[in-house]
């Protein structure tokens, strides 16, 4: 027998359960301390004990940010039907939905969204989640977001685009999502006054040059440094590249 006539086995058994139980006055540090270190599986424990789910790190980070950063869906979801505000910023602004379009999973973006989470909330930088997920390539999520009212032609705080983010980082099919959406200003320069074609050509992209140029780009735009996208293809040993533009700057 165990203490006050209570059999061993129980007694250990309570204990155990004690011992993983939190006391609901801990509950809450415990949970910004497991945010600290991007324990989710704590997290997720404390979530279910009645922890302040609207917590955040020292950076502002929420756990909603974090589940969405690591594609745990399920969490994202538990997080949500427990009060978390999804369009929480950081300490740059940075939302749940940015952090989901790092990951690209539809279907984080997806609840996220169907719970109201902004589409074209933007951080200190000026990216939305839009140009996340052009940058990172993730064909389905940008999609997903176009759809939800995402804008193709935001700017970030150097004039940048979601098709200048995609075609810098040579990521085709996001392109030709952004480009398919039909709303797309192909030429849209940034502060430097290059296009995304400038940046595609320079990176040697065949596919997303002729993308764009089947799109409306202008093969003979010029940057503020007067550099064009055939000079930059040429100078950078792009033949096949160069070529494609040379025959758009020939067509009638």
């Amino acid at each position: 027998m165990g203490m006050n006539g209570i059999p061993r086995a129980a007694a250990v058994g309570l204990l155990a359960a004690l011992l993983a139980t939190p006391l609901r006055a801990g509950v809450d540090d415990q949970f910004v301390a497991a945010l600290g270190v991007a324990d989710l599986d704590a997290v997720e424990r404390l979530a279910a004990h009645g922890a302040d789910v609207n917590l955040r790190t020292d950076l502002g980070k929420t756990a909603l940010m974090l589940a969405a950063r690591h594609g745990r869906h399920r969490l994202v979801r538990t997080l949500i039907e427990a009060g978390a505000d999804v369009n929480a910023a950081n300490d740059n602004g940075g939302t749940a939905l940015m952090y989901a379009a790092i990951e690209g999973d539809p279907r984080t973006l997806g609840l996220l969204l169907s719970h109201g989470a902004e589409a074209n909330a933007s951080g200190s930088n000026g990216w939305t989640a839009l140009m996340v997920a052009s940058a990172k390539g993730h064909e389905s999520a940008v999609r997903l977001l176009l759809s939800q009212g995402a804008d193709p032609n935001a700017r970030d705080v150097y004039g940048w685009t979601p098709l200048m983010r995609a075609a810098f980082e040579t990521r085709a099919a996001a392109v030709s999502a952004l480009l398919e959406s039909g709303a797309i200003e192909v030429n849209a320069r940034n502060e430097n006054g290059a296009t995304a074609l400038h940046y595609a050509a320079a990176l040697g992209s065949t596919a997303i040059v002729r993308a764009l140029l089947e799109h409306g780009a202008n093969p003979a735009s010029t940057d503020l440094e007067g550099r064009t996208p055939l000079g930059m293809a040429s100078d950078m040993g792009h033949a096949r590249v160069a070529s494609l533009i040379n025959d758009s700057l020939r067509a009638p």
